[in-house]
C-alpha cells in the first residue's frame, strides 16, 4: 500500500486503506482560543507508534507560512497504533503547560496563542529539522468573522490542497469556542476518506446544527454554559469508522523516481519524502511495458520522516528502449508497484507526455529521450510567460508531478528542453 505525490507524507494502517496521506487524514473536532487555549482532533486513519503531527497558527500565504506565531507538535508515544476514529484533546498550547491526553504534545517553535478573531488553525506534516515547512497539509480550521474564509492576513487554503466544507472548517462571527456535537459514520468499502472527513467539517460552522460555538467576554470555555473547552468536546463514541475494509495512511511517500543511461549501464534513482514500515524496494524491467522481471533489490530505510535518495544501475541493460517499475514492499508483506518509466540507450528524439490533459490540481509529467544532455521542463501560458522552469537530471528519463493549483485558469503549454526538436505538449488548467 503505497503513494506518490510531490507534496506527501506517510502513516500507515494495518487494517484500513484510505488511499494517500493528506487531506482528511485528521479532522478539527474542538477549537478554544479562550483561556488555556486548545484543540481537538479526531483520527480518520490509523496512527503508527512513533508518528508526529505538527499545528501551527502561523499565517499561510499560498507558498510558505508568514507570521511569528508558534508550532505545537503532536506525537503518538503510546507505543502501539492509535486505531481510526480516536479523539485526542491538547490542552495549554500557548504556554509551558501544554498537554494531550494522549501521546505527546510540545512546542518546537515557541508563539502559538489562538485568537478569538480571524484565526487559522493548521495541522500538517513536517521534518522535524524544518517544523515550519510543510510536506503535507490534513486539516485546517478558521474563525474569521463573516464570508469569504481563510482569506489573506488570517490565512488561506491555496496550495494547501485542503477544502473548505470537505477538509477544513470555517466557524462564522470570530467565535472563541467551537465544538463538534455531531455523530458520524463512515464506510470505507462505500466512502473516501474525503466523503468521511465533510461530515465532520462545515463551510459555515455557526450555522450548522452539528457544531456548537460560544463568543463574549470572558473565559467561554469554563463558563459552564456549552459549548466548554474540553468539557463538550466529542469522544470516540461520536465516530464510527469501519475498519474493516482498508481506511490506511500509506507507509512511503514517492516524490521522484526516474532512469538514464550510463554508459554500458543504464542508472535509476527515486527519492522518498518519508517511509514507514519499508522493508525493501525490489527493481523490476520490462521489453515492452507489460511483462516484468525483478533485477535487484534495495533496502529501504524502516521508518522515517527524513526525506531518503536511493540509487541502482542496471549493468546489463536491454538494448534500445526499456521499462523499470518499482515494487515497494512493507515488513507485513504488503506491496505496490511505482512506475514504470521508460529509457532508451541509443537516445534518440525527446518524448514529452501529460496526464490529464485537463488538470485541476495536479498532473502528471513523462519524459525521455534526452540523449545524455542536461534538460529542463517549462510551463509556458497563452501569453507567452514561463510560470514554470523545472530542471531535470542529467541525460534522465523519468516522471514528475507537478501541480497546478498556483496557475490562472487557461491554456498552458509543456515543453521539455534538452532533447532533439524540443516536444512539448498542450494542457488546459480549470
Amino acid at each position: 500500500m503505497k503513494v506518490f505525490s510531490t507534496l506527501c507524507a506517510a502513516l500507515c494502517l494495518s487494517v484500513a486503506v484510505w488511499g494517500q496521506t493528506g487531506p482528511g487524514s485528521i479532522v478539527f473536532t474542538a477549537f478554544d482560543a479562550d483561556g488555556e487555549d486548545g484543540f481537538s482532533f479526531v483520527t480518520l486513519q490509523q496512527i503508527p507508534d512513533g508518528f508526529t503531527i505538527y499545528f501551527t497558527d502561523k499565517e499561510w500565504d499560498g507558498n510558505a507560512f508568514q507570521g511569528s506565531e508558534g508550532v505545537v507538535s503532536w506525537a503518538n508515544s503510546t507505543g502501539v497504533p492509535i486505531s481510526a476514529g480516536s479523539v485526542i484533546t491538547l490542552q495549554s498550547v500557548q504556554n509551558a503547560s501544554i498537554s494531550s491526553d494522549v501521546g505527546t504534545a510540545a512546542r518546537p517553535e515557541l508563539g502559538m496563542d489562538l485568537s478569538g478573531a480571524d484565526e487559522v488553525l493548521y495541522a500538517y506534516l513536517a521534518s522535524p529539522a524544518t517544523p515550519s515547512t510543510p510536506t503535507s497539509f490534513l486539516a485546517a480550521i478558521s474563525n474569521d468573522a463573516t464570508s469569504p474564509f481563510f482569506v489573506a492576513g488570517s490565512g488561506v487554503l491555496t496550495n494547501t490542497g485542503l477544502t473548505n466544507g470537505i477538509t477544513a472548517t470555517a466557524i462564522t462571527g470570530d467565535e472563541d469556542v467551537a465544538v463538534f456535537i455531531g455523530s458520524i459514520s463512515c464506510d470505507g468499502n462505500a466512502e473516501t476518506i474525503q466523503d468521511c472527513a465533510a461530515k465532520i467539517n462545515s463551510a459555515d460552522a455557526d450555522q450548522d446544527t452539528n457544531w456548537s460555538t460560544a463568543d463574549g467576554s470572558g473565559d467561554q470555555s469554563t463558563d459552564s454554559t456549552a459549548p466548554d473547552f474540553p468539557a463538550d468536546s466529542p469522544t470516540a463514541a461520536n465516530f464510527t469508522i469501519n475498519n474493516s475494509s482498508s481506511y490506511g495512511i500509506l507507509p512511503i511517500a514517492l516524490t521522484a523516481f526516474g532512469a538514464r543511461p550510463s554508459g554500458e549501464a543504464v542508472a535509476l534513482y527515486w527519492q522518498t519524502a518519508t517511509e514507514l514500515n519499508n522493508d525493501y524496494m525490489a527493481v523490476e524491467r520490462s521489453a515492452d511495458g507489460r511483462a516484468f522481471t525483478e533485477i535487484g533489490r534495495v533496502a529501504g530505510a524502516g521508518t522515517t520522516q527524513e526525506a531518503q535518495g536511493y540509487q541502482f544501475t542496471d549493468r546489463q541493460p536491454l538494448p534500445g528502449r526499456s521499462y523499470y517499475r518499482l515494487r515497494q514492499a512493507d515488513f507485513d508483506g504488503q506491496a505496490e508497484y511505482h512506475g514504470p518509466v521508460a529509457v532508451t540507450r541509443e537516445g534518440g528524439k525527446a518524448t514529452l507526455s501529460l496526464y490529464p490533459t485537463i488538470a485541476q490540481g495536479q498532473v502528471q509529467v513523462q519524459f525521455g529521450g534526452l540523449s545524455g544532455q542536461s534538460g529542463s521542463l517549462q510551463l509556458i501560458g497563452s501569453d507567452g510567460r514561463v510560470w514554470l522552469t523545472q530542471p531535470l537530471p542529467e541525460g534522465t528519463a523519468g516522471q514528475l508531478s507537478i501541480s497546478t493549483t498556483h496557475l490562472p485558469a487557461g491554456l498552458y503549454w509543456a515543453r521539455l528542453q534538452g532533447g532533439q526538436d524540443a516536444p512539448q505538449a498542450r494542457l488546459i488548467v480549470r
